[in-house]
C-alpha cells in the first residue's frame, strides 16, 4: 500500500482508488456468509464481540465508498438533473428485473397458495413497491416454512441508500457540496445531532410483527455515505499512513457498544478509505464488470431458493458454497444485459469518467 494524501494517491492510480471495486466484491460476498448462516439458523445475532464489529462495520464502510465515490460524481456532474438521472439509471433498472423476477416467477414456484390467489393477493402487488425504494419483504406463501421468511433482505438498505441521494441532491442544488467549509457545517451539525440522540437509537430495524432483521442502524448509513463525501472533498488533506490504517482498525473495536458506535463507525471509515489504496486490481472479477450490484440484488432470494429446494444445503458453508457461483452467474448477466448497456447511455449525457 502507497503512502501519502488520498489526492495524491489517487493522481498516482489514474484518478481512481486501485482497491474499492475489489472492496465491493469482498463485502457482498461476505454478506451473502452472513446471510448463509441467518437463513439456515433463524438467528441474526452472534453474541461474538469481534464477530459483531465486522458485522457492524461492513455497511457503514459500504455506504462510505458509495458516498466517497458519488460525491466525485457530482462535483464532476455539477448538475442537479444530470446527477438524478445517473444515479437513476445505476439503481431502477436492475431493481426493477429483480423485483419482477422474484415476484412473477421464483414466487410462484414456491408459493404455497393457487397461483389465481397468489397473483390477487394484496401482498403480491404490495411487494412491486420495491422498485422505488419502498420496500417489502415478503410475498404471499412464499417461504413461510423457513426459518426467516423474507424473500430478499438485502433491499432493507434502499431506503438508507436513497435517502442519501436525495440530501446530495439538495446540496448540489444549493451550491453546498462544492463548498468545502459550508459542507463541513452541515455534516458537523449531523453529527451532533447523532451524538444527542445516540442513546435512543436502536441497533436494528422492524419487519412484519416487529422482529428484529438486523443488527445495523440506517442512520449511521448516511452518516457514513457523508463521511465519504467528507473524505473526498478534503482528498488534500488526509493521510493515508499505515500506523493510522492499524489504528483505525483498533478502533473499529468501539462498534461493540452503542454510546461509542458512532466513534467505531469513524475509524471504520477510514480504515476503509486506506483498503482502497490497496492495489487490488487484478483480484477475480473486478477487470470484467461491475458485479456487486448483481451479487447484493440476487443473493439472497437464490440462497433461499436454494434452501428452499435442496435441504442437503441447510447448514451455513454449504448453502454459501452452492449460492456463490449461482449468484455471480446473476451478477453477470445483470452488469452485462441490463446494467452495463444502460449505464452507456451516459456517456450522451454527460462526463462518466470514473462514475461508479
Amino acid at each position: 500500500m502507497k503512502t501519502g494524501n488520498v489526492k495524491q494517491l489517487m493522481e498516482d492510480y489514474g484518478g481512481n482508488a486501485p482497491g474499492f471495486d475489489a472492496l465491493r466484491l469482498i463485502f457482498c460476498v461476505i454478506i451473502m456468509l452472513w446471510h448463509s448462516y441467518t437463513i439456515c439458523t433463524g438467528d441474526s445475532i452472534i453474541d461474538v464481540p469481534i464477530i459483531q464489529v465486522v458485522l457492524r462495520s461492513i455497511l457503514p464502510m459500504f455506504f462510505f465508498l458509495g458516498g466517497f465515490l458519488v460525491t466525485g460524481s457530482a462535483l464532476r456532474l455539477r448538475s442537479v438533473s444530470k446527477f438524478f438521472l445517473f444515479r437513476t439509471f445505476r439503481i431502477f433498472p436492475a431493481l426493477m428485473i429483480e423485483v419482477t423476477l422474484s415476484a412473477i416467477i421464483l414466487g410462484a414456484f414456491v408459493t404455497t397458495l393457487p397461483l389465481s390467489e397468489y397473483y390477487s393477493h394484496p401482498e403480491f402487488k404490495s411487494y412491486f413497491w420495491n422498485m422505488i425504494g419502498i420496500v417489502h419483504f415478503y410475498l404471499p406463501g412464499v417461504f413461510t416454512d423457513h426459518p426467516l421468511p423474507y424473500v430478499n433482505i438485502n433491499l432493507w438498505t434502499l431506503p438508507p441508500d436513497l435517502e442519501g441521494y436525495i440530501i446530495m441532491l439538495v446540496l448540489i442544488a444549493l451550491g453546498i457540496i462544492y463548498k468545502r467549509a459550508a459542507f463541513v457545517e452541515v455534516y458537523l451539525a449531523g453529527f451532533l445531532f447523532l451524538l444527542m440522540f445516540l442513546p435512543y437509537i436502536d441497533w436494528g430495524i422492524g419487519a412484519r410483527g416487529g422482529e428484529r432483521i438486523m443488527n445495523v442502524d440506517p442512520k449511521f448509513f448516511i452518516f457514513s455515505f457523508f463521511t465519504g463525501s467528507l473524505c473526498y472533498l478534503y482528498a488534500d488533506k488526509i493521510p493515508i499512513k499505515k500506523p493510522l490504517m492499524a489504528l483505525s482498525l483498533a478502533g473499529m473495536s468501539l462498534l461493540a457498544w452503542n454510546y461509542t458506535s458512532i466513534l467505531g463507525v469513524l475509524f471504520a471509515c477510514y480504515f476503509c478509505l486506506c483498503l482502497g489504496f490497496v492495489d487490488l486490481r487484478k483480484f477475480p472479477l473486478v477487470k470484467r464488470g461491475d458485479y456487486s450490484y448483481g451479487i447484493y440484488l440476487y443473493g439472497y432470494p437464490i440462497q433461499q431458493a436454494l434452501w428452499h429446494y435442496v435441504p442437503v444445503l441447510r447448514e451455513t458453508f454449504p448453502l454459501f458454497i452452492a449460492a456463490l457461483p449461482l449468484t455471480l452467474l446473476f451478477a453477470v448477466f445483470s452488469w452485462h444485459i441490463i446494467e452495463k448497456p444502460i449505464l452507456d447511455l451516459r456517456k450522451k449525457i454527460g462526463p462518466t469518467r470514473q462514475l461508479p
